[in-house]
């Protein structure tokens, strides 16, 4: 699919903004009819558990109401009362079954997308109420492939249901006359067969549905090229910005370091195109630390300031690639390079205090 401004081609899969703006807008893969089904597979299993109860309840509801139907002083006040008391009765013995069913529906719509709660399919827009838009909607390729869905889905389960019906229908003649105790238990247990069925082949054609809208949803999710740089751009700024930032924190850096050349004990060189510049106080270091190091131009300005400050500048080309390689600015030296710079050291300290002895005479 084109994109309609630009031409490019939408190859892209969708960025992680890209989904987390979709859900916030309510736009996640779910099917329908997983709800539907699992709501009916639950309220067969309450009834399974439950049928007892409710078909004992419902045939006293019935004796009931027909006992007071066939009086004949029955007034029409009566009978309105009546009627209202029957279907209170009614309604308090269906409620749990259908609070089962609800919860049950709630629970796998919940399941197969996570939580998402928003309120943008509910803000009015002016597309919902366009003759065009709502003409371009019903004959869509999109509202095809529904009806059709529809259609296949009522097909398949109108022939598991008959199916159910078909198995019984010699039974049909002998329930006449039939006292409604003996009635309602074959009627319920037809009814949790048929549930069952409906519940069973609804779940394979939700499933199936599912793994179709989550294909349908991530076609709709990708995204151009030029949509993936515009969100990079938005999201992390201009790339010529973000280099500049960087060169300037490269330079900040980079002055810092050379402001504690002078306070180094000594630079190791290799000898032109790296150095390292140590620095250990034995009272605060528990090892010596890279204040220091550099390769090409900044080698050489290490150099220079180490020179102008009086901090000898030693070379020693294996230390001095390894110290380069593996010790961050700021941290101290591993303990396999300890007795190398241990003997450099320990070189600098003797030459100082020979220096400082001589000065002294």
């Amino acid at each position: 699919m084109a994109d309609e401004q630009t031409g490019q081609e939408r190859t892209e899969p969708a960025t992680p903004k890209r989904r987390q703006d979709a859900r916030k807008k309510g736009q996640v893969a779910r099917s329908r009819e997983i709800p539907v089904a699992v709501g009916i597979l639950a309220g067969a299993m309450f009834f399974w558990v439950a049928g007892p109860a409710l078909i004992g309840g419902a045939g006293d509801l019935m004796r009931a109401g027909f006992s007071h139907v066939v009086r004949p002083d029955l007034s029409p006040p009566a009978f309105r009362a009546l009627l209202l008391s029957t279907a209170a009765s009614a309604i308090g013995l269906l409620t749990p079954l259908m609070a089962v069913m609800l919860a049950a529906g709630v629970a796998a719509n919940v399941l197969q997308t996570g939580p998402v709660l928003s309120l943008d399919p509910l803000a009015p827009k002016l597309s919902k109420i366009s003759p065009a838009a709502g003409l371009k909607r019903i004959f869509s390729a999109v509202t095809l492939v529904e009806l059709v869905k529809s259609i296949l889905k009522l097909a398949v389960i109108a022939a598991a249901v008959y199916g159910v019906l078909r198995a019984e229908a010699g039974h049909l003649p002998e329930l006449a006359g039939r006292d409604p105790h003996v009635l309602l238990p074959y009627l319920g247990a037809v009814a949790f067969r048929v549930a069952v069925t409906t519940g069973m082949v609804l779940l394979v054609v939700a499933v199936v549905d599912l793994g179709f809208q989550r294909f349908e949803h991530e076609k709709r999710l990708r995204m151009t090229r030029q949509e993936v740089k515009r969100e990079l751009k938005e999201t992390e700024g201009d790339p010529m910005v973000r280099a500049r930032i960087r060169s300037i924190q490269r330079e900040a850096a980079r002055k810092r370091m050379m402001a504690d050349v002078p306070g180094a004990d000594v630079v190791v060189t290799n000898p032109t195109h790296l150095s390292v510049a140590l620095k250990y106080e034995g009272a605060t270091m528990a090892a010596p630390r890279v204040v220091a190091k550099g390769a090409g131009h900044v080698a050489m300005r290490i150099r220079e300031i180490a020179r102008e400050a009086g901090v000898p500048v030693l070379e020693d080309k294996p230390l001095a690639r390894a110290l380069y390689k593996t010790v961050e600015v700021g941290r101290e030296i591993p303990f396999d390079l300890y007795q190398a710079v241990a003997e450099v050291l320990a070189f600098v300290y003797r030459v100082n205090d020979g220096r400082r002895q001589r000065a002294a005479r």
